[in-house]
């Protein structure tokens, strides 16, 4: 169905350049709107005073003081700081005095009234008034400067003119007050009070008073009237003649309060506030219109308004040009002419013109608003989409004709469009991509790309065109559209998120992607079919929780790309992201930005905001990056609970903490009002590592804090990444426990000295003991060895040999008479064979030091014996710890072993080679006996038999018996010869 433009209505009047306003309220932790003092204290904190208390701002949080914490009444009016850093309040109950944990009262000659005027002399002294005494703060004692009924107004200002002189103004005459100091030492006549007329004004009627100012360096008389008549005159002062020459009226002005902040001059009062030029007696419009009551200027350039009953504003910058209030989503730019796609309305700018003028067209529910090939403009919205139209079209509110808004529908949003000379695709929230073609003046549907297609997603966000394709924007990821398909890019591809919230195409082809993480970079290689898709992500850490709405590139900054946040401006150069400091995008705290198109020829960024569409002249960009703000210590808390702090906010100090591990939570401030700058901070204590850390909110948390003096330093960061020159610090101690002073750790250390020095001594000594213990019971051993060997060989040997020689005299002599001697021969064989076991048993007892070597060496000369006969080579060898000392059993067991191998091997083997391995470790010893024989023996001398179980054998039996009775193993294997091993546990010899 198509639709018309209905009748176009004129949106706004014409634009105008205003500055930016920053407010903050109740909202944003006041205690009252209600703001009657601002003052900005020598550390760079903003206090604000009002009818609930004071107010402590560090740029991020406002902390309240009332009557809990100190003051006298809560109604604060005023502040001053003296030369030594004291903060003063005036309150409507005397005066109180800035302390570590608050406020507190302090007496003055003017008692516990209201306190009127509250300033310092060119001295640093504090001075303080009401309507019948001012008085002065000098070295700790007060002095009455003066009395009289009818001082003058309360709210008149005290001006400091040199030489300790005091010009008191505010008196319903036309008339001033001159306090010069005597040489007097008396404390009650210490000044001398001079009237000085003002001349040069007539008479005032009733009612009417004179208030003087210094604004730009000069004075400036404020004829102030009860009905309200206000006229502002310049003054000079002439003090040789005692008067005050008043000059040609410079302007009526219905405001009673006048400031200058640089070289501005603000009237204000309960009309608002606004600029005046004082040469030429012209206003601006009104910056506020909300009742003033007082500013003051920050260090930073900025200009604060107390109001009555909405708070207190900062009062920034000109370089925003405000062109309607009304929300916008998208805006889009050809040429001088501007749309934007508003909340309920589509806006219209021509920027050709003086003086912009911004109109709408009432087609509720626009999304978004796109340019055509040939310059026109296309808007979408709920379930449809218009075609082009033209400014002088829209002007005149004229039905489209030929096709002209030919309409699209789709059951869902259309988020956005892309359109080539021939081709139109939409993006919508449900239904993907779809193409359309343009045919005889008609649009007819081609395809839909969808997930199945390759789409992260259905529900599109936008669409954008480049040279490489269509591109569809979703919050799970980029796609490009090519011939009916999709080809995802996300963090896989290097995206830092896939929440992407813009796209744009550089002048070299290169593509940028805006998500809530930073800004990707594709380069054109990187497009080119069949190419590596891989993103370069930039400032992710940086850019942290602000979407990237759009990109743009300047001619008079060629080498870098521009990005807009949802809070600001930055600018990509070389791999990097930095923000823009001092030059804000938006008028408010609780203003975002939606999107942003860059015009050229003006150098101008056109803004669609949640607070209306804007212009901001990117000609007033600062030169350079912004200096870093102070760092100051804002607040503490241990374990929980708040802790006072000591010291200044440069150098905070803690009271020593109670024994014990604790937490300490640390509340740090970057003081910008300008910008955000963020917070950094690093621990020295106990050799911490030196790097800087950043406090998230603002806030340090220290964990399981024990014993000892902690420095934490603490330095701000600006958004260009300039930091702040001197660190500020917090100092705390934790008292340790009894056992954590020094002194008892000391005693404690030397008394471990002497127990580990006591104990090594005793455990030397029992080690010394049970050496020289296990020495004698060696020697015991060794002594009853040999005893037993002498035995054997003296005893035992000497009746065995004497049988073996009784059974071969006899064997002889029978042999002689021709008797059969076969058990004489046995019986000398035997003798025989125990004499040898006899030998190696008092071997094996009288050896002193018995090693795998001695061990190797016996079986070789044991082997030579049993094989050399049958022609065998044999390989003897002893390997590991060879040297290591064996028990007599674990030997004789070994040795045994071995010659029962030895003789298996040459009686079944059949073989020609024995190789025997003798080898010792620190924990096992063992011997490998191993033959080059072709089968094994099922027992000692039974006929080869290859299908007997091998273990089966007397003599194997006997070889594993003597292993295991020493705790050992023993195994047998075939296959390519036979091989014996033996492996017994060592103990101590």
């Amino acid at each position: 169905m198509r639709l018309a433009l209905l009748a176009v209505l004129l949106a706004s009047g014409a634009a105008h350049a205003q500055p930016l306003l920053d407010v903050l309220t109740r909202a944003d932790g006041l205690p009252s709107d209600y703001v009657l003092a601002v003052h900005q204290d020598r550390w760079g904190f903003l206090w604000f005073g009002t009818d609930a208390g004071t107010v402590r701002w560090d740029g991020r949080r406002a902390r309240t003081f009332s009557i809990d914490e100190g003051l006298p009444h809560p109604y604060v009016k005023g502040f001053a700081e003296t030369a030594d850093g004291t903060l003063w309040a005036a309150t409507n109950r005397g005066l109180a005095r800035r302390t570590v944990t608050g406020w507190e009262a302090q007496d003055s000659p003017l008692g516990d009234s209201p306190i009127g005027g509250i300033t310092t002399d060119d001295q640093g002294r504090l001075l303080v008034s009401n309507r019948f005494m001012l008085a002065r703060l000098e070295d700790g004692r007060w002095r009455s400067l003066y009395r009289e009924t009818g001082l003058g107004r309360w709210d008149a200002p005290l001006l400091d003119v040199g030489d300790g002189r005091i010009l008191v103004s505010g008196f319903h005459e036309a008339r001033a007050l001159l306090l010069t100091p005597e040489n007097s030492g008396a404390p009650e006549a210490g000044f001398r009070a001079e009237p000085l007329a003002i001349e040069g004004i007539g008479p005032l009627t009733p009612g009417t008073y004179v208030a003087v100012y210094r604004i730009g360096g000069r004075l400036i008389g404020a004829i102030l009237s009860e009905r309200g008549k206000r006229e502002l005159v310049p003054l000079r002062l002439d003090l040789s003649a005692k008067r005050i020459l008043a000059g040609a009226p410079l302007l009526d002005a219905p405001i009673p309060g006048l400031a200058g902040h640089g070289s501005t001059t603000y009237v204000f009062g309960s009309g608002g506030i606004r600029e005046v030029d004082l040469q030429s007696g012209t206003f601006s419009p009104f910056i506020l219109t909300d009742h003033v009551v007082t500013t003051a200027s920050d260090g930073e350039g900025g200009v604060w308004v107390g109001t009555f009953g909405s708070g207190v504003a900062r009062i920034g910058g000109t370089h925003l040009t405000s062109l309607t209030d009304r929300p916008a989503r998208r805006i889009a730019l050809a040429g001088d002419e501007a749309w934007a796609a508003g909340v309920s309305t589509t806006m219209h700018a021509d920027l050709s013109e003086q003086e912009p003028r911004v109109w709408s067209i009432n087609k509720t529910g626009p999304r978004s608003v796109t340019v055509t090939p040939d310059g026109r403009f296309r808007l979408s919205g709920q379930a449809w989409l218009f075609a082009p139209t033209t400014t002088a079209e829209t002007k005149r509110g004229l039905r489209g004709q030929n096709g002209l808004l030919n309409e699209v529908e789709d059951g869902n949003w259309v988020s956005g469009s892309a359109e080539t000379a021939d081709s139109l695709w939409l993006g919508s929230y449900g239904s993907g991509v779809r193409r359309f073609l343009k045919a005889s003046g008609a649009l007819v549907e081609v395809d839909t790309v969808s997930t199945a297609d390759g789409l992260p997603t259905e529900t599109v966000e936008d669409v954008v065109r480049t040279r490489a394709g269509t591109w569809a924007i979703t919050r799970q990821g980029l796609a490009l559209v090519r011939g009916g398909r999709a080809r995802a890019l996300g963090v896989a591809q290097g995206l830092p998120s896939s929440a992407v919230y813009s796209l744009y195409e550089a002048r070299d082809g290169t593509h940028w992607v805006g998500t809530n993480h930073g800004v990707a970079r594709l380069a054109p290689e990187a497009l080119q079919p069949g190419g590596r898709w891989r993103a370069e992500a930039i400032g992710a850490q940086e850019m942290e929780g602000e979407a990237v709405v759009a990109f743009f590139e300047r001619a008079q900054a060629p080498e870098a790309v521009w990005a807009v946040t949802t809070r600001g401006l930055w600018r990509i150069e070389g791999g990097r992201a930095r923000a823009v400091g001092g030059f804000p995008l938006v008028r408010d705290r609780r203003e975002t930005i939606e999107h942003a198109a860059y015009h050229a020829p003006s150098d101008r960024l056109l803004l669609a905001t949640s607070a209306g569409v804007s212009i901001a002249d990117l000609g007033a960009l600062p030169a350079s990056a912004p200096e870093a703000p102070p760092a100051a210590i804002v607040g503490a808390r241990v374990d929980g609970d708040e802790v006072p702090l000591a010291g200044t906010p440069r150098r905070a100090r803690l009271a020593d903490l109670v024994p014990g591990r604790h937490r300490v939570e640390i509340a740090v401030a970057a003081l910008q009002f300008s910008g955000t700058g963020r917070v950094e901070w690093r621990t020295e204590s106990r050799g911490a590592d030196s790097l800087w850390r950043e406090a998230v909110d603002g806030r340090i948390s220290l964990e399981d804090v024990g014993a000892g003096t902690h420095v934490v330093e603490v330095r701000a960061v600006a958004p260009g990444g300039a930091v702040s020159p001197e660190a500020a610090r917090v100092i705390f101690s934790v008292t340790p426990q009894w056992w954590e002073r020094r002194a008892v750790q000391a005693l404690l250390a030397l008394a471990m000295v002497g127990l580990l020095v006591v104990g090594v001594r005793y455990a030397s000594q029992r080690r010394l003991r049970a050496r020289v213990r296990q020495l004698e019971v060696a020697e015991r051993v060794r002594a009853e060895r040999e005893r037993i060997s002498r035995d054997l060989h003296d005893h035992v040997g000497a009746e065995v040999a004497a049988i073996l020689t009784h059974a071969e005299v006899g064997r002889l002599r029978a042999s002689a008479r021709g008797d059969n001697a076969d058990d004489l021969r046995e019986v000398e064989h035997r003798a025989r064979r125990t004499m040898g076991s006899l030998r190696e048993a008092i071997w094996a007892l009288g050896q002193s030091t018995l090693t795998a070597s001695t061990l190797a060496a016996r079986l070789e000369r044991f082997s030579n014996v049993q094989t050399g006969p049958l022609g065998f080579t044999v390989d003897v060898r002893a390997t590991g710890d060879s040297d290591r000392p064996l028990a007599p059993a674990q030997a004789l067991a070994l040795y045994r072993i071995g010659q029962e191998a030895i003789r298996n091997a040459a009686q079944h083997s059949g073989g020609s080679h024995l190789d025997i391995v003798v080898s010792a470790t620190p924990r096992y010893a063992s011997i490998t006996v191993r033959d080059d024989g072709s089968f094994a023996s099922s027992g000692d001398g039974a006929p080869p038999n290859p299908g007997a179980p091998v273990a089966r054998g007397l003599g194997l039996r006997n070889m594993r018996a003597r292993a295991e009775a020493v705790g050992g193993t023993f195994a047998l294997a075939n296959g390519g010869g036979t091989t014996i091993r033996a492996e017994i546990p060592l103990v101590d010899s």
